[in-house]
């Protein structure tokens, strides 16, 4: 997983840095290791597959020159991250009141 995570941060890193917006890119240099963590948390066995498959969709696109669709693939893929992580916080909030319960 660690490697994935790897990946992951610099599969997102190499987009920003190709879009030419510098700013972005620059945000996102200085955010690495928050990204990290987010990544780290979010990549589960269970998830690989599906991000895998989400960063393919965006590199397709990017591969054809259609950035029409790689913009729209790159929203889906962040927007289910975040509905990832939002299932992810509520799981540990819930386990979090469990044991306060104990």
């Amino acid at each position: 997983i660690e490697a994935f995570i790897a990946y992951d941060v610099d599969f997102h890193l190499a987009i920003a840095k190709c879009s030419q917006n510098d700013a972005f890119y620059q945000i996102l240099i200085t955010i690495k290791k928050i990204l990290a963590h987010f990544s780290k948390a979010l990549n589960t066995v269970r998830n690989l597959g599906i991000i895998y498959q989400e960063h393919q969709e965006i590199l397709e696109s990017i591969i054809r020159k259609d950035p029409i669709t790689a913009r729209i693939a790159m929203r889906q893929h962040l927007v289910k991250a975040t509905a990832r992580y939002d299932a992810l916080a509520e799981h540990e909030q819930q386990s979090d009141n469990s044991e306060d319960l104990t």
